[in-house]
């Protein structure tokens, strides 16, 4: 005889589970609020992936609803790794073939993440040898998605080696695309990349060709609802780039061999100049001369810079006419990656940056912009400026900023002393006219990551100086780690701050390798 211990508990029938399910709350739920829980839950980034899958599994009702649902299988994600067998990558080819089948017909989203080497640096050697398959693999998954290129709405490639990349995009060369809306390629084959690649080759380029076409209406008969582009990283031969009529167009890092050149950048906002609303160049733009025409853009209203050299800028911002910004986004690329101990060097300051500045009064309608965000931008980063240089810096930054009579968000990053101690400052009076404020009406500012003397200096005036300028309803600031230890700042710091702002937010985090917080 058994004992007690050791009987197995009695199983249940399936009419029993069946009954017990059915009777159970859940099970009194409508549908289509079901559905709009489900939908929910499938939004989740990290489970859009196998939530479908999972949903199905519970129940037959539950199945019948998932099953039956094309909407909770039209966003497909997949994340992939080199590894030594392609099991992982067959399993989720058969995910990506059943989120397409049962999609049915609805509109696809494929967002797609890559990685050959990236996860395994130091180690590229010992998984060599599993590329071909890998890219088979590659292949596989693209020749899905080509049957079903008809319904993709929106499209993001991440990839780290452009191997990797054709095998993607070679079966789409050409495939006529009439719902797409957005498509999105980020490159991350080599993050130590400098100003100049001389390994890429041309046939790596093609990899990228898909958006390069003889003109643009053919470019149009094959996407001609596109109208956001996001490349970073891509190069591309920019004279053959053909989308038009595009609301977005985001270029950034392009390694200076493969930037447009001038007349292709032109070229590129002509064709698009009239429906642009959003334009991002970061680190992309050419250090070439423009042609004497200047290009009206007249709904864009958001614009984005990244440079190396403030003649990159001038040059392009003189190009264009942009009556109707209202936000502007600056980022001064070199510093940016810059160690942040050479980032106060004479040798690393561009002069030019007085010019950059002049150039915006003179073409932007700054007195309409609503929002700004200055990344690394340094009117005199000098560690002992002359008394002369520094008032005709605070001059110049004073100026600019009493220009922004409506702007309301202001994010200042990495800020020199000059273009923070500005915002605190009263423009000279000129004959009998009144005095003009920095940004009057600013309610918004975020400080990050910049040096704690700086920030100082201007918390004090801040909140010891008269009070003649409008207070903030909202000031964050982002500091390196440990710079409240440093800093010796105390509770009666943070309770002045919450008498002059509301709400107060510090975020301390380790932002950079080196502390920007040393006294």
């Amino acid at each position: 005889m058994s004992s007690p211990s050791t009987v197995p508990p009695p199983s249940l029938s399936p009419v029993v589970t069946q009954q017990a399910v059915a009777a159970s709350p859940i099970s009194e739920i409508p549908i289509d609020i079901l559905l709009a829980i489900f939908e929910t839950l499938v939004l989740a980034w990290d489970a859009v992936q196998i939530m479908p899958i999972l949903l199905s599994r519970v129940c037959t009702r539950w199945r019948d609803c998932v099953v039956n649902s094309p909407t909770l299988w039209s966003t497909i994600r997949t994340y992939e790794v080199l590894d030594l067998t392609t099991v992982s990558f067959d399993h989720e080819i058969k995910r990506v073939k059943t989120f397409l089948m049962r999609s049915k017909g609805c509109l696809l989203t494929i967002d797609i993440a890559i990685y050959s080497y990236l996860r395994h640096e130091g180690e590229e050697n010992a998984y060599a040898d599993s590329l071909p398959e890998f890219h088979a693999r590659l292949h596989e998954l693209s020749q899905a998605l080509r049957i079903h290129a008809h319904r993709i709405k929106s499209l993001m490639l991440v990839v780290d080696e452009y191997q990797s990349t054709a095998s993607i995009l070679s079966s789409l060369k050409d495939v006529a695309m009439p719902m797409l809306a957005h498509w999105d390629v980020l490159s991350i084959y080599d993050q130590s990349w400098g100003v100049d690649d001389e390994d890429l080759e041309d046939e790596e380029v093609h990899a990228h060709s898909v958006l390069l076409h003889p003109s643009n209406e053919h470019c149009v008969s094959l996407y001609p609802n596109l109208r956001s582009v996001s490349l970073h990283a891509v190069p591309h031969h920019w004279s053959r780039f053909s989308p038009s009529n595009l609301v977005m167009l985001e270029i950034k890092m392009i390694p200076l061999k493969w930037r447009p050149s001038a007349p292709a950048l032109m070229r590129i906002l002509r064709a698009n100049a009239h429906s642009l609303e959003r334009l991002m160049l970061s680190v992309a733009l050419p250090p070439d001369a423009y042609d004497a025409e200047v290009i009206p853009l007249p709904n864009l209203e958001l614009i984005e810079f990244g440079f190396t050299h403030t003649s990159e800028v001038i040059s392009l911002i003189n190009a264009i006419e942009v009556p109707n910004l209202r936000v502007l986004m600056i980022c001064d690329g070199r510093r940016e990656y810059l160690h942040p101990t050479d980032r106060w060097n004479d040798s690393d300051f561009d002069a030019g940056i007085t010019d950059l500045f002049a150039v915006i009064v003179s073409r932007f309608p700054l007195s309409q912009l609503t929002e700004m965000k200055l990344r690394h931008i340094a009117l005199c980063p000098i560690p002992s400026p002359t008394p002369e240089l520094l008032t005709d810096r605070m001059d110049i930054a004073i100026d600019f900023f009493c220009r922004l009579e409506n702007l309301n968000f202001l994010a200042i990053y990495d800020s020199d002393f000059v273009t923070l101690d500005a915002l605190n400052r009263v423009q000279r009076r000129v004959q009998a006219q009144p005095p003009k404020f920095p940004v009057p009406k600013l309610t918004f500012l975020q400080i990050t990551d910049t040096r704690y003397k700086i920030l100082q200096h201007f918390l004090w005036q801040r909140l010891g100086g008269s009070k003649v300028y409008k207070p903030l309803d909202s000031l964050v600031i982002t500091m390196p780690s440990h710079w409240y230890q440093t800093s010796k700042w105390d509770t009666m710091n943070t309770r002045r701050l919450a008498q002059e702002v509301f709400p107060l937010i510090s975020w301390l985090s380790p932002d950079e390798e080196q502390q920007l917080a040393a006294t």
